[in-house]
């Protein structure tokens, strides 16, 4: 056994690591820098997509291990995900789950932005901008009342990227390394469920998923699409879409008092990534940051909002490589013209995804709840696990017999 286990230190981890120091070197003294820079960037890409493809196995083996109760969500087709949740936090039924959000700025953190982190990260083409983010700060959860309060806090994109990197490609190495080397990081700030709540990872980013369904002749359907590998997150994967972090507008003011604030941060990546208008961040300069309410199709919307368009939470839970908080929504929009519209006159924006030639490769599809399509939709590995819980905690609900317009 102490043989055995001689080898495997050998062949498994002294001897690849002595091989790619040899080859650093080779690289850095001998190799020109626009070569140099290319198998860097070949490099970085298969990391990320064994990071993205990898991982599942691993990550399910860990939480089941560190946690008492079961706490990694299974599909209804008897499939687990990369998706940390419990059955308080999502319903079945007909009644959307309770929400409320609170906005707390006096909170200090202690994640600092790796700048190699976030260069990686940019020499693979994604759009990195170190905007301000809501972050968790804690959740509190009422079972008396049957509300769920989450307190979040100002933060900055690049802190996220870092811890939600240190963790994703730590989890990778102990993934392909087996047994010689801990899981510190996720040790220290994300081994329990307890710790995710509390905010032990430090940034925790407020993500939405949103299942955008539409009602043509007596059919429910589902928009979905594929992600643009520009994206920091899902990169190549299937999502519902909306799929969008919450930033604080620089005024501070983000919301109406008629207007929910997850219902605000909806209306607007609606109409940033189905109808491509300009991003808000990217409009510093304008004093109303609640300008898009006039414009189409956010006014039609809120002036059909509770009888053709209703939008409603149906869960929340954790991503089980990112630590990120996903809230699972839906937004269902009855037979109407923006319903009508957006079959033929939408302008999808950038997070769409694209081959080689730049040129969209699936702009978008409509998938019928209840049938076989969506189901398999369900079975595929490249839809993004986020989304497989929102779409999840969907169908459960229409197969309730749950009736949005009736």
């Amino acid at each position: 056994m102490l043989e055995l286990i001689k080898d495997n230190l050998l062949f498994g981890l002294i001897i690849p690591i002595a091989i790619t120091m040899i080859i650093g070197l080779i690289f850095k003294f001998f190799i020109p820098d626009d070569l140099l820079k290319r198998y860097k960037i070949t490099h970085l890409k298969n990391v990320r997509k064994r990071v993205d493809n990898n991982l599942k196995t691993w990550l399910l083996d860990y939480y089941d291990r560190k946690n008492g109760e079961k706490i990694i969500y299974e599909l209804h087709n008897n499939l687990k995900i990369p998706y940390l949740s419990k059955p308080s936090w999502f319903k079945q039924s007909d009644s959307a789950r309770e929400v409320h959000f609170f906005l707390d700025n006096a909170v200090k953190e202690d994640i600092k932005e790796d700048i190699k982190i976030i260069k990686n990260r940019k020499m693979l083409g994604q759009k990195i901008t170190n905007n301000e983010i809501w972050s968790l700060k804690n959740i509190d959860e009422n079972s008396d009342s049957n509300v769920i309060t989450i307190s979040m806090k100002k933060s900055r994109y690049n802190k996220y990227i870092t811890i939600a990197d240190k963790l994703a490609l730590e989890a990778e190495r102990c993934q392909r390394m087996g047994f010689f080397l801990k899981p510190k990081v996720r040790n220290k700030r994300a081994r329990t469920l307890l710790d995710l709540l509390l905010n032990k990872p430090g940034v925790q980013i407020i993500g939405f998923s949103v299942a955008c369904v539409f009602h043509f002749n007596n059919k429910y359907e589902v928009l979905i699409h594929r992600r643009s590998y520009d994206t920091a997150i899902g990169g190549g994967k299937m999502s519902v879409i909306p799929s969008y972090v919450c930033e604080p507008t620089p005024t501070g003011v983000d919301y109406k008092d008629n207007v929910p604030f997850e219902l605000h941060y909806f209306l607007k990546e609606f109409s940033e990534e189905i109808y491509n208008q300009n991003e808000l961040q990217d409009n510093g300069n304008i004093a109303n940051h609640r300008w898009f309410y006039e414009m189409e199709p956010t006014k039609s919307l809120l002036e059909s909002y509770g009888t053709g368009f209703k939008f409603q939470i149906l869960g929340l839970g954790f991503d089980a490589i990112t630590t990120e908080l996903n809230i699972a929504a839906v937004a269902y929009l009855n037979e109407s013209k923006i319903s009508y519209d957006l079959r033929g006159n939408s302008s999808y924006n950038w997070e769409f995804g694209k081959d080689r030639d730049d040129v969209y490769i699936y702009r978008h599809k409509f998938i019928k709840l209840g049938t076989e399509e969506f189901d398999e939709l369900l079975s595929r590995d490249d839809l993004y696990h986020t989304s497989a819980f929102t779409l999840d905690c969907l169908q459960k609900r229409f197969y309730s017999g749950y009736e949005p317009f009736k």
